[in-house]
């Protein structure tokens, strides 16, 4: 009989200890995952700090082959697509992020935190300036996109437009880059008079520039066409992108 309890009892105690072990053997995979995923994390922050320059530099220098390269990664799978650059979203973010935080260095206040009048009283916080930033500069890669596929006489869904957004977005980050040293020459007044200016209208061309040689290499187009249709993407950006700022600011 008290063998029999004892067993009872050693059951019993099984029993409850079992879907304790599965909790802790659960939690343990939890934090491994949460570990896995930091380590994931931290490492591709790091590496901006590598690709990000690199990125930079192969753009500036050689927009065109960057943005082709664009186009071939996404034919890969995903795990080894752009294992040589940052991917051009993620490359327009960075781009983005570094010219704020050099902002804030050199203690220029952000003007959409600062403004109180229209949209702007609802942007209190850096992170929310920067997704207001993004979707602006966003709008050139998206109008280039849209309007190459226009000219293809493409229809415009989610899928055809990925191939070209991606690549846009290569230049794009280049240009804002421009646009933000062209605004903090302004602030701070550095330069003779007018370098603001210049600096902006010399990021305009370059763009048009690369736009054009992108329609011509991709469309055929002669320089006439492919300049005009650079030309007019640039302007429906850039209105679209003064619009929307000075309901922020």
């Amino acid at each position: 009989m008290i063998f029999i309890m004892s067993s009872q009892w050693s059951l019993q105690r099984k029993a409850v200890a079992a879907p304790l072990q599965i909790a802790q053997t659960g939690a343990d995979m939890d934090l491994l995952k949460w570990i896995k995923s930091l380590d994931d994390l931290l490492f591709e922050l790091m590496s901006w700090l590598v690709f990000w320059p690199l990125t930079l530099l192969r753009t500036l220098i050689g927009p065109l082959k960057m943005m082709r390269y664009a186009d071939a990664q996404l034919a890969l799978p995903e795990e080894e697509q752009y294992s040589e650059a940052l991917s051009p979203p993620v490359f327009l973010v960075a781009t983005l992020l570094v010219s704020h935080l050099v902002s804030v260095a050199l203690g220029q206040p952000d003007e959409i935190i600062e403004s109180r009048k229209g949209l702007g009283a609802l942007v209190s916080d850096d992170t929310t300036a920067l997704a207001v930033r993004l979707a602006l500069f966003s709008a050139f890669p998206l109008i280039f996109s849209v309007l190459l596929l226009l000219v293809r006489q493409r229809k415009i869904d989610r899928i055809s437009l990925r191939l070209p957004f991606y690549a846009q977005c290569y230049p794009a980050a280049v240009f804002a880059a421009a646009m933000a040293v062209a605004a903090e020459i302004a602030l701070l007044g550095i330069g003779p008079s007018g370098a603001s200016g210049i600096a902006t209208i010399a990021a305009m061309l370059w763009l048009v520039m690369v736009e054009a040689r992108w329609m011509r290499a991709e469309q055929g187009l002669g320089w006439i066409s492919a300049c005009a249709l650079a030309l007019c993407g640039v302007l429906l950006a850039g209105t679209l992108v003064v619009t929307v700022t000075l309901v922020f600011v």
